[in-house]
């Protein structure tokens, strides 16, 4: 076990001795968990508890994370294997996919449905029911996995495209053509619009009921995460100097004017997360700092943490008021944003 270090007024730090890949709340919002590295995945109580390992991938690496429903945790590893942790620590393996690694993972917003992504298949996990069921194959390995807003519809990205999948009726996807490697799939909080990342420094806008597409071209770097505002308005995204809030839906009826804010002279942004209940959004940057983003007023305030490597992921709690972050030189902290927020 390691035990957290107080760095401020509702900050925590943690050494997790591996790179910390993904961060994950668990289904209460009472402890968060980082995918590591080494294959271990690392929990810890949002009250600072020290933190607690147990190996699901042993001799391999931990890639992808999600909290289970009833409580534990779901893991993807390099070892094509799909495992449950329990809140105890017993790994038991849900499924297991030689040959693939299982990195890219959505959980739909109730927790109730898993989607992990394997070569050119995707497996979704009815965790209510134990059930499984398969989709695909699609045009390439798939990329990234989003479920919308309500849970009743699948997008997976891949060369050439987008794939919409109802799970309700999962004979044959609806097909987005969209040339190139897509990516980073985020559905606006209304589910009217979906955004997806490209390869080239680009971003797709999809307006789902007419099919029109919008692109932001030119980006300054790969876009490779996608985040939306509370209210839908804004579309922020990684590999910006700054945080950068693109408005959606104006950018289908005009050039659209980013609001841009909080620039970072030395350093692009590396991992981001936007809060789903309150405006703020936290931005995470190549030289460690991490700025909390208010998104009406566009300021940003930074957290005081120790800089010096990359932010590797980041995560907000279901409840919204707890922000995991992950640091390459294998830190982890834990911002209590009620606790910061009331002794000022």
């Amino acid at each position: 076990m390691t035990a957290a270090r107080e760095l401020g007024s509702g900050i925590l730090e943690w050494s997790l001795g591996a790179f910390p890949e993904r961060a994950a709340f668990s289904a209460d919002s009472a402890e968060m968990a980082f995918a590591l590295g080494d294959g271990r995945i690392a929990v810890m109580g949002v009250e600072g508890q020290d933190a607690r390992f147990f190996a699901p991938h042993e001799g391999g690496s931990c890639m992808s994370l999600a909290a289970h429903p009833k409580g534990g945790w779901l893991s993807g590893g390099d070892d094509g294997r799909l495992v449950y942790t329990s809140p105890e620590g017993e790994c038991t393996m849900v499924h297991e996919v030689p040959g693939h690694w299982l990195e890219v993972m959505a959980a739909s917003q109730d927790g109730g449905t898993l989607a992990v992504a394997a070569g050119r298949t995707v497996l979704v996990f009815d965790l209510s029911l134990g059930s499984m069921t398969e989709y695909g194959p699609h045009q390439g390995n798939v990329s990234g996995l989003a479920f919308s807003p309500a849970g009743g519809i699948l997008a997976a990205t891949h060369v050439g495209g987008v794939s919409l999948w109802d799970l309700d009726e999962p004979s044959e996807p609806i097909f987005l053509e969209l040339r190139g490697l897509n990516l980073a799939p985020a559905f606006s909080p209304d589910g009217n619009f979906l955004a997806c990342g490209h390869q080239e420094n680009a971003i797709h806008v999809v307006d789902l009921a007419s099919r029109k597409v919008f692109q932001l071209g030119g980006l300054p770097a790969k876009p490779g995460q996608l985040a939306w505002s509370l209210d839908g308005r804004y579309l922020m995204h990684t590999g910006t100097r700054a945080v950068v809030c693109w408005p959606v839906p104006d950018c289908f009826n005009q050039h659209p004017e980013p609001v841009a804010f909080a620039v970072q002279e030395e350093a692009r942004m590396t991992a981001l997360a936007a809060n789903t209940r309150i405006p703020f959004a936290a931005a995470g940057f190549g030289d460690g700092t991490v700025l909390l983003a208010e998104l009406k007023r566009f300021t940003a305030f930074p957290l005081g943490l120790d800089p010096g490597f990359p932010v590797s992921c980041l995560c907000w709690s279901g409840a919204g008021l707890h922000l995991a972050c992950g640091m390459e030189d294998g830190r982890a902290a834990l911002l209590d944003l009620g606790k910061m927020l009331s002794e000022g």
